[in-house]
C-alpha cells in the first residue's frame, strides 16, 4: 500500500488539500506457482480524492500491477481495505468523536453511536486504531438496530481483531453476516 503514496502525489500537484477515504474492495488471488495478485472490484469513497478518475486509475494500476511473492496455499479472497489519505498527515489532533461514539455505545444509544461514528469515519485524518474503533462500534450498533445492509458494510471494513464483536452482535438479533 506504501506505493499508493506516488499516486496521492500526483493528486497533490492538482490540488494541494486534496484528501479523503477511500475503501478499495480487491480480489486477492493467491497461486504457489503464480504468487499473489489483487484485482480492484470498487471504490467506496468519502472526500474530494475519491471522486478523482486520476487517482483512482492509479491505485488500480498500482494495485493491479504488482505480484507479490506466493504463499504454499492457493485461494482467493474478497476483501475491502480502507485507506486514508489527508495533506496534513494523520494526526489526531481531536478524537472527542470516538470517545462520543464509544460513550453513546455503551450506553444503548445506539443510534447516535452510528451517527458519531460515520462522521468520525469522514474525518480523512483519523486512521489507525481509532478508526477500527469507530467501525466496530457502527457495525455492532448497526446489528443492535437490526440494519443488516449496513451492519454487513462495517463488517467488511472491520480489521480481524473486531469482527468476532460484529458477529456476536448480529447473531443476538438473528443476522447472519457469515454463512
Amino acid at each position: 500500500m506504501r506505493l499508493l503514496g506516488r499516486c496521492y502525489d500526483k493528486a497533490l500537484l492538482t490540488d494541494p488539500k486534496i484528501s479523503g477515504v477511500v475503501n478499495t474492495g480487491l480480489t486477492i488471488r493467491s497461486d504457489p506457482t503464480l504468487g499473489i495478485s489483487l484485482t480492484v472490484t470498487g471504490f467506496d469513497t468519502d472526500g474530494r480524492l475519491g471522486e478523482s478518475k486520476e487517482f483512482l486509475s492509479c491505485v488500480t494500476t498500482t494495485l493491479e500491477s504488482n505480484v507479490l511473492p506466493p504463499l504454499p496455499t492457493p485461494g482467493t479472497i474478497e476483501v475491502t481495505y480502507p485507506l486514508t489519505f489527508d495533506p496534513g498527515g494523520v494526526d489526531h489532533h481531536d478524537t472527542s468523536i470516538v470517545d462520543d461514539s464509544v460513550r453513546a455505545a455503551k450506553q444503548g444509544r445506539c443510534a447516535e453511536a452510528v451517527d458519531a461514528a460515520e462522521r468520525g469515519l469522514k474525518r480523512t485524518w483519523l486512521a489507525g486504531p481509532l478508526r477500527h474503533s469507530l467501525i466496530e462500534v457502527a457495525g455492532t450498533c448497526a446489528c443492535r438496530l437490526k440494519d443488516e445492509p449496513k451492519a454487513r458494510h462495517y463488517f467488511s471494513l472491520a480489521s480481524p481483531e473486531f469482527e468476532d464483536n460484529i458477529v456476536r452482535a448480529c447473531t443476538a438479533v438473528n443476522i447472519k453476516l457469515l454463512e
